[in-house]
C-alpha cells in the first residue's frame, strides 16, 4: 500500500508542523478529542496511531495504568511528543503503523484513515482492527453516496470519504461491531467499536 499522500515527510518542515499542531491544540480539534474521551474505558494498554504532537495521547493518555503507546510516521511529531508528554508509561513509536506488530486493549485512530486513498483505507482499517483488542475508536470521512469520494491530489487528502455502509462490512468481516457512531460538525464521524468474536 502506498500513501495518498506522504504526510510523514510533509509535516517533516517546520512550518508545516507548526501549521498542523496550531490545528491540533484548536478548540475544534480538542472538542473532538474529548468527545472521544468519554467512550475510553478505563485499560491497561492504550494506542494511539497517527497521534501528531500527542494533543489526543495527553487527554486519552489517563485512562491507562501500564503503557500508553503513541505511534506516527513522522519524526517530527515523535520528537515533539517526548518532549510535551511527560508520562511514566508512554512509549513513542516512530514508525509506519503498516510494519506494527502489537496489540493493545484500546486502540485509538483520530484522523489517520483520511491518509490512504479509496483502495487502500480498507485494508489499514483491518490492521486497526487485529491490533485491537476490546476497543478500536477512530475517525473516518463519511459521505452518503454509493461509493468512497476521493477528490486525491492535489485536493487535500481530508477530502477522502466513504459510504458508512462499506465501513460497517469492513468492521464486521473483522469480527467488530460499532457500538456508537457520532456525527460531528464535519464530515468526518467517530467509530465506537466493540469486537464481537
Amino acid at each position: 500500500m502506498i500513501l495518498k499522500a506522504d504526510y510523514s515527510q510533509h509535516i517533516e518542515t517546520e512550518e508545516e508542523f507548526l501549521r498542523q499542531d496550531e490545528w491540533w491544540q484548536s478548540p475544534e480539534n480538542m472538542a473532538v478529542v474529548e468527545c472521544i474521551d468519554r467512550y475510553i474505558p478505563p485499560c491497561q494498554t492504550l494506542l494511539d496511531v497517527g497521534a501528531g504532537s500527542g494533543a489526543g495521547a495527553a487527554v486519552w493518555g489517563r485512562k491507562a495504568t501500564a503503557i500508553l503507546a503513541v505511534l506516527d510516521a513522522s519524526h517530527r511529531c515523535c520528537e515533539e511528543m517526548r518532549r510535551r508528554l511527560q508520562m511514566p508509561h508512554l512509549a513513542v513509536l516512530e514508525q509506519d503503523f503498516r510494519s506494527y506488530s502489537g496489540r493493545a486493549d484500546v486502540v485509538v485512530a483520530k484522523a489517520f484513515l483520511k491518509h490512504f486513498g479509496p483502495l487502500e483505507w480498507g485494508g489499514m482499517l483491518r490492521h486497526l482492527c487485529q491490533a485491537a483488542r476490546k476497543r478500536l475508536i477512530f475517525t473516518m470521512g463519511v459521505t452518503e453516496q454509493e461509493c468512497a469520494v476521493d477528490l486525491d491530489l492535489p485536493a487535500p487528502y481530508w477530502q477522502l470519504c466513504v459510504p458508512a455502509a462499506e465501513i460497517v462490512k469492513v468492521l464486521q468481516e473483522e469480527g467488530w461491531a460499532s457500538a456508537f457512531i457520532i456525527k460531528t460538525w464535519s464530515p468526518e464521524w467517530i467509530f465506537v467499536c466493540q469486537r464481537t468474536r
